[in-house]
C-alpha cells in the first residue's frame, strides 16, 4: 500500500466544519396599543415553537420598551412565570421598538400571564397588573401565552 498521493489529482483540503444553522422558526408579530392609559397586546395562543415579536402600533409610534424586574428588557413573566426552558430570554430589539421572547412551547394549556413597560411622548406605561380575564375592548386586561 503507498502513501504517494496519485497524479493529476489534488490533495483534499481539511475545512473547518460549518456550523448547521438551527430551525428557522415562525414569527408571531403581536401589535401593542394604547388604551384607558395602559398596553394592550392580544392574548397568544401558540401550537408550535415560534419568536413571539411585540411591536408598537401607530398609537405609540416613538415609543421604547423599558426595563422591567431583573433587568428583563420591557417584558416580564407575572408571578413565579414559567420554568427554565419554557421560554428564550427576552430581548428589545431595533433600538426598543421591539420586545422578542422565543416559545418553546413545552408545557401546554398552560396560561403564562406578563408585563411590558414602555415610555411613550416622556410618560411611562405599563399592562395591567392582576389576574387575567376575559378581555374587553375598553378595559385591557393582563395579557396571556397559552401554549395548546
Amino acid at each position: 500500500m503507498s502513501t504517494a498521493k496519485k497524479a493529476g489529482k489534488p490533495a483534499k483540503k481539511t475545512s473547518a466544519r460549518k456550523k448547521k444553522a438551527g430551525p428557522a422558526y415562525p414569527e408571531l408579530q403581536m401589535p401593542v396599543s394604547l388604551v384607558g392609559g395602559y398596553l394592550s397586546v392580544p392574548d397568544i395562543q401558540l401550537a408550535m415553537p415560534a419568536m413571539i415579536v411585540l411591536y408598537f402600533d401607530a398609537s405609540l409610534a416613538g415609543a421604547t420598551f423599558n426595563v422591567l424586574r431583573g433587568g428583563s428588557p420591557g417584558f416580564a413573566f407575572s408571578g413565579s412565570g414559567p420554568q427554565t426552558g419554557e421560554f428564550g430570554k427576552p430581548a428589545t430589539v431595533q433600538a426598543g421598538k421591539q420586545v422578542q421572547v422565543m416559545d418553546n412551547c413545552i408545557t401546554r394549556n398552560t396560561p403564562w400571564p406578563f408585563r411590558l413597560a414602555a415610555t411613550y411622548k416622556g410618560k411611562a406605561y405599563t399592562t395591567p397588573t392582576g389576574a387575567p380575564t376575559l378581555a374587553s375592548a375598553r378595559t385591557p386586561t393582563p395579557p396571556i401565552i397559552i401554549n395548546k
